[in-house]
Formats: structure tokens, sequence, C-alpha cells
């Protein structure tokens, strides 16, 4: 686990506490696949969109 990774946990946590109020969704989501990317072992880079949609889906369902 990298430190990015735990910074972007810290901060999911952070908006959900605040309803989404004041964030800057492009960045999060950019920092979000960037370091997914890096995750599955791909350039951070990576443009390829099979290795996009691997690294970014997942059959977990977040339901109350």
């Amino acid at each position: 686990m990298t430190e990015e990774y735990n910074q972007l946990l810290r901060s999911a946590y952070k908006i959900a506490e605040r309803k989404g109020q004041g964030t800057n969704w492009d960045t999060f989501k950019d920092c979000l696949l960037e370091e997914l990317l890096i995750q599955v072992g791909a350039p951070a880079e990576s443009k390829d969109e099979q290795i996009i949609l691997d690294a970014t889906t997942t059959e977990r369902i977040y339901k109350k």
C-alpha cells in the first residue's frame, strides 16, 4: 500500500463526511484512477480502455 493510497482513502472518508460539498471531483477522480492503475501494475498514465476498466470495476455494491 502506498502513501498516496492511504491519503486517497482519508480524502474519500472526509468527502463522505461532508457529503461531497467543496470537493474538486475532477481532480479527485484523476487521483483515484492513477492510484488504481498503480495498484494493478499498470502505468499511472495509461489510457488503455481495457486496463482502466479492469482497474476500476468492482462487484462490491455499498448499500445500507
